[in-house]
């Protein structure tokens, strides 16, 4: 990495169609709930964590990778026969130490796959790794940085992450320190997302996803996209001494 701390230029675009205009490195955003969840399920010792771009293309996955733990869902809610949903708060009360979790998302892990088309470093960053995801950008000595925030589904913007977007932005404006997030959080806990949340009573989306997705920096953990040796995209933490920049791109190697 460059050790450059000079801020970068910031591009910022959404949604499933922004995915196709990336340009320098991209951070996905999509802090209900997969961007949180990709960062606690690294930070609770998961070795990596393997977006998939439908639900067949996880079942796939699964069928060849049977010791993996299949997760996603699909309108927020857990899909039939998978493991787990898109619960960070659910998530941090599980065992994923050791394990590789595959993630199966509605705007999230669909945007990294995307994005990755057209990016060389493709890295989430939420609330909760806020410091951790700058100091990673701003390391890298990145020229271009594009924010992409993935709204509901991938197709209609969402406050949650247009609002980490403008939040972030200044962070990396500020040299990587984040300001009070005060009129961000109170922006966002008046939108929708927040409600549908706060009043659901569906047990994959629990109401503890919120305060789970609406704090800063309680992870250190930055998920960066690579590629496993059978070419796998896989999201692994930057931290990881499995993980290793390379002229094409980012691998993954073996323990």
């Amino acid at each position: 990495m460059s050790g450059r701390t000079r801020a970068p230029a910031v591009r910022r675009l959404s949604l499933l169609q922004g995915a196709d205009s990336v340009a320098g490195l991209c951070v996905v955003i999509d802090v209900f709930r997969a961007g949180t969840f990709a960062c606690h399920a690294l930070a609770g010792g998961a070795l990596a964590v393997v977006p998939a771009g439908s639900v067949e293309e996880a079942r796939a996955l699964k069928a060849r990778n049977p010791g993996w733990i299949l997760a996603g869902e699909r309108g927020g809610v857990i899909l039939p026969g998978f493991e787990m949903g898109n619960s960070p708060a659910l998530l941090m009360n599980m065992d994923v130490r050791g394990r590789t979790i595959i993630h199966a998302t509605s705007a999230g892990s669909r945007g990294v796959l995307q994005a990755s088309r057209r990016s060389g470093t493709v890295i989430m960053a939420c609330f909760s790794n806020t410091s951790a995801a700058a100091g990673f950008v701003i390391s890298t000595g990145a020229d271009e940085v594009t924010l992409l925030a993935m709204g509901d589904a991938g197709t209609t913007n969402a406050a949650e992450d247009e609002e980490f977007a403008s939040f972030f932005e200044k962070t990396l404006a500020d040299g990587g320190r984040p300001p009070d997030p005060g009129p961000w959080f109170s922006r966002i806990v008046r939108s929708g997302a927040t409600r549908r949340f706060m009043e659901s009573v569906e047990p994959s989306m629990p109401q503890a996803d919120v305060p789970a997705c609406l704090a800063v920096d309680t992870t250190v953990s930055v998920p960066v996209l690579g590629s496993l040796e059978d070419g796998t995209p896989a999201l692994v933490d930057a931290a990881a001494d499995r993980l290793n920049e390379t002229r094409d791109g980012w691998r993954v190697d073996n323990e």
